[in-house]
């Protein structure tokens, strides 16, 4: 008997960790930073030491991701360079068999000591973020003199056979001069380039616009760049879009997606991925951690009760209210699937039945 409920516990927990449909995580492993860039979301946290997360709570985390289906972890912050079990956790994900990625700033890279524990547990791919074209502008928008140690890193990278990429945060800081700093990170030796759009940040309730272009703005600023980074980088450049569709002319788009050179619509919109913050609080976004739906620990602690959490009908809602239909326009949208009317984030701080044209 104790043979067969184990067999029935086990086809069930099956069945759930499937309907959850999870493949990706996010590990906001602290909220410290080096950097203190105008645009970024973080600011708003204070980048409190404090906010590091527990290792062992990082482990309990990785190990209930591997029993919900999840097959890669991204860590990022804050700073996660900064975060003192970085090789350590990074190992521990590829022992258990899953993909590890790490989104940085990029700075410690230029150390020879933080390349050899690199080279002891290499991560499966490093994102860079490169923020500004050049030193001046570097220092105006980070508070840092970083520009020179940001570049010797990819170029670290790029000498170790590294698999790695570099992107850059679209804002109307850096929309004059985005191609200068796509070539700036080619010639520091960045293999392909990822174009990223600004968001709106969120705080006590409050959506802040910040430093975002308008929608048009972002088309406008993209279709001017594009073919000059596109020259730069030889092909190699990819638009991780946040805009509905129906905003960019047909055949551009058309042409990034023959070219491989789009990405559009987050996790958000079909629940493919999960976020957790410092403390092991589900968030939906790092935009939103706010907001958070449950925590580890509290409202679930393992495979099974984390998909009864991922079902209950609160957090079911909260999904389905962010990611409704942003206009009427977007209802029975053949492209809708691709874009899902843009981020949603976007939308508390634009009117989106003023920007998403009516359909003809």
């Amino acid at each position: 008997m104790p043979k067969q409920n184990s067999t029935l516990k086990t086809e069930y927990g099956s069945k759930k960790m499937k309907e959850i449909g999870l493949f990706g995580s996010w590990l906001t492993v602290n909220r410290r930073c080096n950097f203190r860039c105008k645009w970024c979301y973080g600011q708003e946290t204070d980048y409190k030491p404090e906010d590091d997360m527990d290792l062992d709570l990082a482990l309990k985390l990785i190990n209930l991701e591997i029993g919900i289906g999840v097959q890669s972890v991204i860590l990022i912050g804050g700073e996660p360079t900064l975060w003192p079990h970085i090789f350590t956790v990074n190992k521990y994900i590829k022992v258990k068999g899953m993909n590890s990625f790490l989104v940085t700033n990029g700075f410690l890279f230029s150390g020879e000591r933080f390349m050899k524990k690199v080279a002891e547990f290499p991560f499966d791919n490093v994102t860079i973020s490169l923020k500004a074209g050049n030193f001046r502008q570097y220092r105006k928008l980070t508070g840092v003199d970083a520009f020179e140690q940001v570049l010797s890193g990819i170029h670290n990278l790029r000498e170790g056979g590294y698999n790695f990429d570099v992107s850059i945060t679209l804002s109307s800081l850096v929309a004059d001069n985005l191609s200068e700093i796509v070539k700036t990170a080619v010639d520091a030796g960045a293999k392909g380039v990822k174009i990223e759009f600004c968001a709106a940040t969120f705080k006590s309730n409050d959506a802040r616009r910040g430093y975002m272009m308008s929608p048009s703005e972002v088309v406008k600023c993209i279709m001017h760049h594009y073919e000059t980074m596109n020259l730069y980088t030889e092909g190699r450049l990819m638009i991780e879009q946040s805009l509905p569709f129906c905003l960019w002319p047909v055949d551009f788009l058309a042409s990034l997606k023959e070219k491989n050179q789009i990405i559009s619509s987050c996790h958000v919109l079909r629940r493919e991925g999960i976020i957790f913050d410092p403390h092991g609080k589900v968030i939906q976004c790092n935009g939103l951690y706010e907001y958070p739906l449950g925590k580890f620990g509290v409202d679930f602690k393992d495979p099974l009760s984390f998909a009864d959490f991922w079902m209950r009908p609160d957090v079911v809602n909260f999904y389905n209210r962010l990611i409704a239909y942003p206009s009427q326009q977007c209802i029975g949208c053949f492209q809708y699937d691709e874009c899902g009317g843009g981020c949603p984030l976007q939308w508390f701080v634009f009117n989106p039945e003023e920007i998403i044209p009516k359909r003809r």
